[in-house]
């Protein structure tokens, strides 16, 4: 316990929590086994800040941000 009032994690979104599909047409949907589930948990928290993190397309970034807001 550091006392810290709120903590930043920048996650990776391929091969950390979604498998990639190397492909430039269609993102990855795939998630690894309980990484949604671990990422539910942690945005329910008040004082964690999740940081998608990806070397995409700009295209891509705004289908993967569309995707994780549901």
């Amino acid at each position: 316990a550091k006392g810290w009032d709120k903590t930043y994690w920048a996650i990776d979104i391929h091969g950390t929590i979604l498998r990639p599909t190397y492909t430039n047409n269609q993102i990855s949907t795939e998630f690894y086994p309980y990484a949604k589930e671990t990422l539910q948990i942690l945005t329910q928290r008040s004082n964690i800040y999740i940081i998608l993190f990806t070397c995409s397309y700009p295209h891509e970034i705004a289908q993967y941000l569309e995707y994780f807001a549901q």
